[in-house]
């Protein structure tokens, strides 16, 4: 009898081992595995803080679409949102087509562009067509402060060059707007609530 409660409690005491090693073998095997996701996490985090950093002010996104299907003049207005003093560019990023959800242009078509804004903040701007480098000239050729008939001033911007699209094919035209607002703005109350309307005045005709 004693024998058999010896084994009794054997059986017991080896049991017991057994799950504590099983449940050391599970919190070490899912300690890893959640390691290794925190470690993986963090890494990407400190990679897209570092990648945002450096190009934070470059980025190649298409903030506004723009669309010529059809010979004439329209104009769009972009919205930048609210632009601070920095001393940073801002890089804004718009895209011409020849084409849109509804229809492509069934004509080839030449059209220039010009750049209108209002002059509630003292901001500069350059545009380049395709690629840019801020340490190169842009292409806007002329800069002009107008009047209008109700005696509000305005920026008018020509810009230089033509371009085409054939009916043939679907085309897209990528351009930066780079705009600077200085720094030494920052501590100025009169443009804190101040907003800037920026239009582009597009003009397409068709090539015979």
């Amino acid at each position: 009898m004693k024998k058999k409660i010896n084994i009794f409690f054997h059986n017991i005491r080896e049991l017991t081992r057994n799950k504590t090693l099983k449940y050391k073998i599970r919190f070490t095997f899912f300690s890893i595995v959640f390691l290794t996701i925190l470690s993986t996490g963090i890494f990407a985090v400190v990679k897209s803080f570092s990648r945002y950093n450096s190009t934070a002010h470059l980025s190649l996104d298409i903030q506004s679409a723009l669309f010529i299907v059809e010979p004439g003049e329209m104009s769009y207005n972009i919205d930048v949102g609210k632009i601070l003093p920095s001393n940073e560019p801002y890089i804004y990023t718009f895209s011409i087509s020849n084409f849109n959800d509804k229809q492509t242009t069934d004509v080839d078509l030449e059209y220039m562009l010009d750049i209108q804004t209002t002059t509630n903040l003292p901001l500069s701007y350059r545009l380049y067509y395709e690629k840019y480098d801020l340490n190169q000239s842009d292409d806007i050729i002329s800069r002009e402060l107008r009047q209008d008939e109700d005696l509000s001033w305005y920026n008018y911007f020509t810009v230089g060059g033509k371009h085409e699209f054939t009916y043939k094919e679907n085309q897209t035209d990528i351009y930066y707007l780079v705009i600077e607002f200085s720094d030494s703005y920052k501590n100025s109350l009169e443009y804190s609530d101040a907003v800037e309307n920026i239009q582009i005045i597009i003009k397409a005709k068709q090539i015979i």
